[in-house]
Formats: C-alpha cells, structure tokens, sequence
C-alpha cells in the first residue's frame, strides 16, 4: 500500500509510534556513521533495521523524487525525513 492511501490519523498514529521513533534514530545514526567510515558494516545494520521495521508500518510505498519505491532503506530514509520536518523527531547534523 502506497504512503498516500492511509489516512492522516493513521499516519500520525504510526509516527507516533516510540518503536519506529527508535528504529530511525537507529538508521539515521547509522547512515551518519557509514558516511564518516565508509565501513560496510554500517550498510548491512541499516539494512537489517529497514527490514525488520517496514514491516510493522501501515504502507509499503513511498515517493521519492517523483517515483514510488518499495526499498526498506528508501521507506525508513523517507519516513525518517518526514519525522524531522514534522518535529516528531530532531534534525540530526
């Protein structure tokens, strides 16, 4: 199911979620660490968190730069911006 076939309360309800909250800081600290190191190990953690977490969300899909992708990364990196800019979660430098 694509990001845009849920309903708002049902998105805020997952963002809402202190599981999937945790699961992205997890990734974005993840993706910051690889960015410094350029250690693989870093990749596959990312990978196995997208995995084990997309899983739990309410869609499959979302759009990214005008196409719908169904990539666990793809979806926790979306999911993780949208958290920052609705102040769910703080912006990470």
């Amino acid at each position: 199911m694509k990001i845009s076939d849920i309903s708002v309360d049902e998105l805020k309800k997952c963002y809402d979620n202190p599981n999937l909250q945790e699961a992205i800081v997890q990734f974005v600290g993840l993706v910051k660490r690889f960015d410094k190191t350029e250690d693989e190990k870093y990749l596959d953690e990312m990978t196995d968190i997208a995995f084990s977490t997309v899983t739990s969300l309410p869609f499959n899909e979302v759009n990214l730069d005008g196409e719908w992708n169904s990539n666990p990364n793809i979806i926790m990196m979306v999911v993780g911006s949208q958290m920052i800019e609705l102040g769910i979660l703080p912006e990470y430098k």
